[in-house]
């Protein structure tokens, strides 16, 4: 049996996997808010990786938290 173990992912393919779930999330609020075109921007999503430092728990939580208060968005 072959046993996984998530500690020895590499780190790249969990910031790619990361970052896809960022952009993923985020897509819904394009689809339901106007001015989002190019919202987020590379930079930014790079921020957000870096951030959440591998962990899916943090990326889950910040989507959450700004789709709850969309109001911060404007354009930063």
């Amino acid at each position: 049996m072959d046993v996984f173990v998530l500690q020895e992912v590499e780190s790249d393919k969990v910031d790619r996997d990361i970052r896809l779930f960022f952009k993923n999330g985020f897509s819904e609020f394009v689809g339901r808010r106007r001015g989002l075109d190019n919202w987020p921007t590379e930079e930014q999503l790079d921020r957000l990786c870096g951030r959440a430092a591998g962990l899916f728990v943090y990326a889950a939580a910040t989507i959450k938290f700004i789709d709850k208060n969309s109001g911060i968005l404007g354009n930063s």
